[in-house]
């Protein structure tokens, strides 16, 4: 696929074509502190041999839920989904970067360094072909928009699949592993 095709694509995706809307209907509020992931997927389609596009979905909780008193809600539990880029970035390594968008375009997430560790593989085909299992750690370094306040030095862990022969991989979220934390960013 050429350079310029693989460019109108991302940019399709990230500009959220076809994909679900960024936070939850009605969550207004400031995403503020640390939160801790509950729940969430991601599920990619690789396009060349180091990109890949795809939609993802993660649910944090706020690890100190009490009510703040004052004008601001501060959002206890934030669902974030939309589309996303991913990059192997050292292909030895299996070390990664990733673009999480959403579809309103009010912020994106980038990370980087993130690590996928091989647990297992089986071959998939003959011209050696594999389905990888193993656990990434997405290490989220800069939000804008909404994610503005995001705050280096958090994790977020998800087990699953990359598979070579089909070129789909497959992840779930680990829930309580890792946490990302913000300073406030209003709406």
């Amino acid at each position: 696929m050429g350079s310029m095709l693989r460019t109108v694509v991302a940019g399709a995706l990230l500009a959220g074509v076809g994909l679900s809307s960024a936070l939850s209907a009605g969550q207004r509020g400031i995403i503020e502190g640390c939160y801790v992931p509950m729940s969430g997927f991601a599920e990619t389609a690789s396009y060349s041999p180091s990109d890949q596009l795809g939609q993802y979905r993660v649910v944090l909780m706020r690890k100190d839920s009490h009510r703040q008193k004052g004008p601001h809600r501060m959002l206890r539990r934030v669902v974030i989904q939309g589309p996303l880029r991913g990059v192997i970035t050292n292909p030895v390594s299996l070390i990664l970067e990733h673009v999480l968008g959403t579809e309103g375009r009010d912020g994106f997430i980038y990370t980087a360094n993130d690590t996928f560790e091989t647990e297992a593989f089986v071959p998939c085909d003959e011209a050696g072909g594999v389905v990888l299992e193993g656990k990434e750690t997405i290490n989220p370094v800069l939000g804008t928009g909404r994610f503005a306040g995001l705050q280096p030095g958090g994790s977020l862990v998800v087990t699953g699949t990359v598979n070579t022969c089909t070129g789909l991989n497959d992840f779930e979220v680990v829930p309580g592993e890792g946490e990302i934390c913000f300073d406030s960013s209003e709406d």
